[in-house]
């Protein structure tokens, strides 16, 4: 059920933007679902770069606490 109404979506936001640019609405499909892909791409390399930073911090925070004991 939940991928045949990301199916729809995806249809329905190319239809839309089809009938406002032009073009074909399969194109216009691949092309948004591209989008989506390195924009979600980009988001997960954050995401990863603001742990991986946090995880650094708390572990040099934990170990200048043990030095200064």
């Amino acid at each position: 059920m939940k991928a045949t109404l990301k199916i729809a979506f995806w249809l329905v936001l190319a239809m839309f933007v089809s009938s406002m640019f032009g073009g074909s609405i399969w194109a216009w499909s691949i092309g948004l679902w591209l989008c989506k892909e390195i924009i979600e791409g980009i988001i997960r390399f954050l995401f990863g770069c603001i742990v991986f930073l946090l995880s650094a911090v708390a572990l040099f925070g934990f170990l200048f606490w043990l030095l200064t004991l």
